[in-house]
């Protein structure tokens, strides 16, 4: 008694080398797909990093430009002044909202020469004691922007970033003096 006859034989050797080679295949094809989706990850990240870089030192000189403009100049300072002496932070927001707006800088902080806030802005908009809600002062203060070294004079600017209202922020802060005298700091993002 036969099991199986020659053409149900045949059958089965082409069925068993087209599984075989469709094995083969399979595996051939799912290497080389992760190898491909591998290297196309590896480059669109290279290329995310560069952009990300690229972006980050136009937006970093963009700060130090407007940082520039406003060292030299005395009108933010005095209004910073006027709003430390006056106990008005509106003069100061008032002062910086619209050359902010210009210059497309959502963030600012002032501080008064001990290192105490004054105002801070973000979007256009005065926000009350938004960076020392929470423990935040502390790590803005001393880890992030050390407000310290330019109160002291260690440092003319210092640079770093913020989270803030789940934005991340490239941060630059000067200080601001009015005829060689401290009167505060401003850091813009």
């Amino acid at each position: 008694m036969k099991f199986f006859s020659f053409r149900a034989k045949i059958l089965l050797g082409l069925m068993g080398t087209v599984v075989l080679l469709l094995g083969v295949l399979l595996l051939v094809v799912r290497s080389e797909t992760s190898r491909q989706v591998s290297r196309m990850t590896k480059e669109t990240q290279s290329r995310a990093n560069r952009v990300f870089l690229d972006i980050e030192g136009v937006k970093h000189h963009e700060l130090l430009v407007f940082n520039k403009r406003n060292f030299e100049e005395n009108r933010m300072a005095a209004a910073l002044q006027a709003s430390v002496e006056e106990e008005d932070p509106a003069i100061v927001a008032e002062a910086a909202a619209y050359d902010l707006e210009l210059a497309q800088i959502p963030f600012a902080f002032f501080t008064d020469e001990n290192g105490e806030p004054v105002v801070t802005l973000l979007d256009g908009q005065v926000k009350k004691n938004i960076l020392f809600s929470d423990d935040r002062l502390k790590g803005f203060n001393n880890r992030n922007l050390q407000l310290s070294k330019l109160l002291s004079g260690k440092t003319r600017s210092i640079s770093g970033y913020l989270v803030l209202e789940d934005r991340l922020f490239i941060i630059h802060g000067s200080l601001l003096s009015l005829f060689n005298e401290p009167v505060g700091t401003m850091t813009i993002g």
